[in-house]
């Protein structure tokens, strides 16, 4: 579960509560054993591990930097892993 028991409470009491007692709700860091066993089933993947293998891939690097600006409007220029490069034009609305 994604969410604690009190997530969208507007009274701070609990929107969900457990049918058992002894049962942790609110959960937000790891799969269980069930949230995985039931993906297994709905892919029908037989693999035993809990994680995949390393990747070889190297990680995106990223690089913003502002190379034009006006009052109304500036340019950014966005470089991923120094090949690719995207220009993105944002204007300012002025209030």
């Amino acid at each position: 579960m994604h969410y604690s028991s009190t997530a969208f409470s507007t009274n701070g009491l609990p929107t969900i509560v457990a049918n058992q007692a002894n049962v942790t709700m609110g959960q937000r860091s790891n799969l269980s054993v069930y949230d995985v066993q039931a993906l297994r089933r709905f892919y029908n993947c037989t693999a035993s591990g809990m994680t995949l293998p390393p990747t070889t891939t190297p990680p995106p690097s990223l690089a913003l930097a502002l190379i034009n600006a006006n009052a109304n409007a500036f340019a950014l220029a966005l470089t991923v892993n120094a090949n690719a490069l995207a220009l993105m034009a944002l204007a300012l609305i002025n209030a």
